[in-house]
């Protein structure tokens, strides 16, 4: 697989994009769960940075095998129960292009500008099932739509949520 050093650009400054950077700085270990990005220069805080090298998750997908395509959606799933650790979560729920694998086979959230530190919000994600309406789903093959469906609805629950939010906080 070809591994690319993914640059994002974070022009919007909406006050959770703000408080996700300041977070991401202070914070080794959400950093890893985010690529570790990091902001050489003045022009880069402001605007964009650069995070570790990564396969995007659709080309993952795209390039792999069933077996190996389910373990990936699983640590996926994973990920975003270890961002609720840390109060937050992604809000788009477009895993396929807001994700990446990078060299050691951890799904890393590279695009953390779309995220929200509001577990209301999360909440209502939950009980929407919102990543159901999303491209990352449907673009998934059927079989991985009935894994993805099964295993989002029995493990991102609100339950769970209750049980984990904040907890790597304390």
């Amino acid at each position: 697989m070809k591994w690319t050093t993914c640059i994002s650009y974070a022009l919007n400054s909406t006050k959770d994009t703000k408080r996700a950077r300041k977070f991401v700085l202070n914070n080794s270990v959400v950093s890893s769960l985010l690529g570790c990005p990091h902001y050489p220069n003045k022009y880069f805080r402001r605007y964009n940075f650069i995070q570790k090298k990564l396969v995007p998750l659709d080309v993952y997908i795209r390039d792999s095998q069933l077996a190996s395509n389910k373990e990936i959606l699983k640590k996926y799933v994973d990920l975003v129960k270890k961002t609720w650790a840390y109060g937050f979560s992604d809000k788009i729920f477009n895993f396929d292009r807001n994700c990446g694998v990078d060299e050691t086979e951890n799904v890393i959230l590279f695009d953390f500008c779309e995220i929200t530190f509001l577990k209301e919000e999360v909440r209502e994600l939950i009980e929407n099932q919102y990543w159901l309406r999303k491209e990352s789903y449907r673009d998934l093959s059927e079989e991985l739509q009935l894994y993805f469906k099964e295993l989002m609805s029995q493990e991102l629950t609100i339950d769970n949520l209750e049980k984990v939010w904040t907890t790597s906080l304390s």
